[in-house]
């Protein structure tokens, strides 16, 4: 009878708790909460706590610019409060209709390791929003990628943090360096005295918006590409066209002594891989980084922007994880294609190589990405999920996130539908550049 009493006792407390934990769950799964942003506060994790961070701006105004910054003062609740200035940053993460969490630039009056990351001081650091990410994780996941391949140089360091603004939870951010050249960063020699010298480059398809042609930025088989350098001498634009068009010329002519000449094949190997791997679309639109050495050779670097890689964009198909896409031909007329590591690829010896250098790495890429992410969830799945309190997208549509993946209501739901892309990419690479 007390047996009984007790199996039945325990049955109750078992419902209740199934009712009381679904219905957390539904609050976080749904996406549909509406709560006042100023009233939410993130779970505490009862095993390690994700670190505060406190942007208070000066007479608490408005961050709404990508050009103006704004004064303020930044602390944690492991770091002490320095004065910084900050401003929005990003291209379709600012301007897209509906983009409500902002990315921001911070930029410090004085070199700090602000906490710890990267391998020294410097002034201005990144707090991205990831909005388009649902799973908050997939540039995280491509840095773990990039850390394995050794012959890209620079790959930003970044942990993640609880953002306070003016006192205002406003959700989990990732913390990253700036892609910029210093010391501890993308370390060039600037001469602006010197044509040939150091030059840090981006591949922009929008400079011609904002920017004076064959003076702040060239152009070389339709792509628009922009000098990062801080100071660079007046004709440097022009010396690198000329450089970039030659390459290009080598390429299509498929001159393997001149390509070796002019490219640092490791690194283009290295960096076909991650882009190939993580299917980023991005990859001949912004964000592509390469480093022109003084009397050398062009290399490639500083791997950026992959919210909208593992399969997160509707224009390679619903959440795709087979078929090729950055050495792929099908795609030459896309917006988005890379020419230079498509038609790299139409070189059988390039090929090889990556097929070669996949075998030995791609495993470890995989698995370095897939046990961050489980470490992060083992560790911060409650305050990774409490984003979506206060940003309720989860199950909802929104451009250009594919509706597979639109659809998923969980939080947790996102990042398996991540971890299995991955995968399954694995997979699909692996029977594609396997070695005969």
């Amino acid at each position: 009878m007390i047996f009984t009493c007790f199996k039945k006792a325990v049955s109750l407390l078992t419902a209740v708790l199934i009712l009381f934990f679904a219905g957390c769950n539904a609050v976080i799964d749904s996406g549909t909460a509406t709560t006042n942003r100023g009233n939410v506060q993130p779970p505490v994790n009862t095993n390690l706590k994700m670190t505060s961070l406190y942007l208070n701006t000066d007479d608490s105004a408005g961050i709404t610019s990508r050009t103006e910054y704004v004064k303020a003062t930044i602390s944690t609740d492991v770091e002490k409060e320095f004065r910084c200035d900050v401003r929005c940053r990003g291209n379709y993460s600012f301007i897209g209709v509906g983009i409500d969490k902002k990315s921001y630039r911070v930029r410090f009056e004085e070199k700090i390791n602000f906490l710890g990351i990267g391998k020294g001081k410097a002034r201005s650091y990144v707090l991205l929003a990831n909005w388009c990410d649902r799973s908050l994780l997939r540039n995280a996941a491509a840095f773990e990628m990039a850390s394995v391949l050794s012959s890209i140089s620079f790959v930003s360091e970044y942990t993640y943090v609880k953002l306070y603004l003016n006192g205002e939870y406003r959700g989990i951010y990732q913390l990253c360096e700036q892609s910029q050249t210093g010391k501890t960063r993308v370390n060039i020699t600037e001469d602006p005295e010197e044509i040939d010298a150091d030059y840090f480059i981006e591949l922009d398809c929008r400079a011609h918006k904002t920017m004076i042609p064959d003076s702040e930025y060239f152009v070389c088989d339709t792509k628009e590409y922009v000098i990062k350098n801080d100071e660079y001498h007046q004709d440097a634009a022009l010396f690198l066209k000329d450089y970039f068009n030659k390459v290009t010329l080598a390429i299509e002519e498929q001159d393997e002594e001149k390509i070796r000449s002019m490219i640092d094949l490791d690194s283009f190997v290295d960096m076909y891989i991650l882009q190939e791997y993580t299917r980023n679309i991005d990859v001949g639109w912004s964000s592509f980084f390469l480093v022109k050495k003084a009397g050398g050779k062009l290399y490639l670097t500083c791997p950026w922007d992959f919210d909208l890689a593992f399969g997160n964009d509707v224009e390679l198909g619903d959440g795709e994880s087979r078929g090729i896409y950055v050495g792929s031909n099908d795609y030459a007329e896309m917006l988005n294609s890379n020419p230079m590591l498509r038609k790299l690829m139409n070189c059988s010896f390039f090929s090889e190589l990556v097929k070669n250098r996949f075998n030995k790495v791609g495993k470890d890429m995989k698995n370095s990405a897939l046990k961050y992410i489980d470490t992060m969830i083992a560790s911060f799945e409650d305050e990774l999920a409490s984003n979506f309190l206060i940003w309720p997208v989860l199950g909802k549509k929104y451009y250009p996130i594919p509706p597979s993946i639109s659809s998923i209501n969980s939080y947790i739901g996102n990042v398996q539908q991540l971890k299995n892309w991955i995968e399954d990419r694995y997979v699909f690479l692996s029977e594609e550049w396997k070695i005969n």
